[in-house]
């Protein structure tokens, strides 16, 4: 997301516990969607990752992405006066004719276009020629990931809503050509349009089967995504919910963001199943994890955590010791 508006934004808990989560998702938050959409969506943004992020102009998670930062475009949206030679128009022609409006939008620079974009995306009545030429240019593979994202965005905030775009992000979420980065935020992307999709069942199907099947970060992703869902009143989750997830933050062949997600998730539902994994983390040798580890030993731990907290004050890096102070407070 879309970080994160981060993962705290859509949670209600104790104060001490919203101060853990804050610090486990600034470490999760480097990345990003997922969409920042605060008017359609509970999730806003979703959970940035350090693969990159989906953004919005309205996300304070926001980061560049292949170097474009949205913040910071200074590059004229006028149309680029540069010659198109016959090889450039060969290379365009399968893809779908601008309206007027966008015209030229295939031969402007990637910033050109992610400009654009991100200056109409908080836009919620497009012309019908702009909203169908999107739709369609959503799937060109050639635009850069802020450009494609954003135009993602502005779809979504669309009124009336576009009921097709739910198959149209499962499909992009489950399409091997696509890469990973980009599946991965149409898991996010996906969950975004539960509220007006023709069949909110086939969204909610579609997220549970990518918990249980999908590639790289998306199993993580689309736990969080279910669980926003639900912590909103949109879903009743599955009794194996947290079973699923707790499986995942065990199985050490899941990425690290995965088990750091995922277990980040399960204290804040304080599946006190979780607790055994949270304090293996603490003698993780990555700092992100002992992060995610003391965090949640601030809301599921016992007393007897104290003395891993203890030690993980005299960590190396900061901010595990900011985790283990703040999860100290709590146990006492």
């Amino acid at each position: 997301m879309r970080f994160f508006s981060n993962f705290t934004t859509v949670l209600a808990f104790r104060v001490l516990g919203i101060a853990f989560i804050i610090l486990i998702v600034s470490w999760l938050t480097a990345r990003t969607g997922p969409p920042s959409l605060p008017a359609k969506s509970p999730s806003v943004p979703p959970l940035a990752r350090e693969s990159g992020t989906v953004l919005s102009q309205d996300s304070v998670s926001d980061r560049k992405i292949n170097g474009v930062d949205p913040a910071n475009f200074t590059t004229p949206i006028a149309q680029p006066t540069i010659a198109v030679t016959s090889k450039a128009r060969v290379a365009i022609a399968d893809k779908p004719i601008p309206p007027t409006a966008l015209s030229g939008f295939w031969t402007m620079t990637d910033a050109q276009q992610a400009e654009v974009v991100t200056a109409m995306q908080g836009e919620e009545k497009w012309p019908d020629s702009v909203r169908a030429f999107f739709r369609l240019a959503l799937s060109d593979r050639t635009l850069a990931p802020i450009t494609r994202n954003n135009i993602a965005n502005g779809l979504i905030r669309q009124s009336p809503p576009d009921e097709t775009l739910a198959p149209l992000f499962l499909g992009m979420a489950r399409d091997p050509e696509e890469g990973p980065v980009w599946r991965d935020y149409a898991v996010q992307f996906l969950a975004q349009t539960h509220d007006f999709a023709t069949d909110p069942q086939m969204v909610e199907s579609g997220l549970l089967s990518i918990l249980a099947h999908g590639t790289n970060t998306q199993p993580a992703t689309a736990a969080l995504q279910l669980h926003y869902l639900s912590s909103g009143g949109k879903m009743i989750l599955p009794g194996d919910f947290d079973a699923q997830v707790l499986a995942l933050t065990q199985d050490m062949r899941q990425p690290e963001m995965n088990r750091s997600t995922t277990l980040a998730l399960l204290a804040e539902r304080h599946v006190l199943a979780a607790l055994p994994v949270a304090r293996q983390a603490m003698g993780s040798p990555s700092p992100g994890m002992r992060r995610v580890g003391a965090g949640s030993l601030g809301l599921l731990g016992i007393a007897d955590d104290m003395v891993l907290l203890d030690a993980a004050v005299q960590d190396s890096d900061p901010s595990v010791v900011r985790a283990a102070t703040m999860a100290k407070s709590s146990l006492k």
